[in-house]
């Protein structure tokens, strides 16, 4: 039980280590690609060293809000991200982690 509590703490900390280097303030206009870009950029530095790869499409939808990026990890993997430019680095990071907490044991080697 305390070996899940340590890796669960240090995937936290990664995750938001990654955001947080990588955080910067997109248009509130900014395209789904660029949306797309951003996050594949945080994913890469969460996932350095890892055997994990990480790829952001975004997911054709109409313009709101927010921008629905699918993030495939492995080449296998999907996962729906709900992005919108004007979210805080620690709302990001927040949904990162939910998003990609079973993922955890492949940073951890890094």
């Amino acid at each position: 039980m305390f070996m899940k509590t340590n890796e669960g703490s240090y995937f936290t900390f990664a995750v938001a280590v990654a955001v947080n280097c990588s955080c910067v303030d997109l248009s509130p206009d900014a395209t789904p690609d660029q949306a797309a870009a951003y996050v594949e950029d945080i994913l890469s530095v969460i996932f350095s060293n890892t055997d994990v790869s990480a790829r952001v499409e975004p997911l054709k939808y109409p313009v709101t809000s927010k921008i629905p990026l699918i993030i495939t990890l492995n080449d296998s993997v999907k996962r729906l991200l709900w992005f919108y430019p004007q979210m805080s680095c620690g709302d990001l990071a927040t949904e990162l982690e939910g998003l990609l907490c079973d993922m955890s044991a492949g940073t951890l080697c890094a």
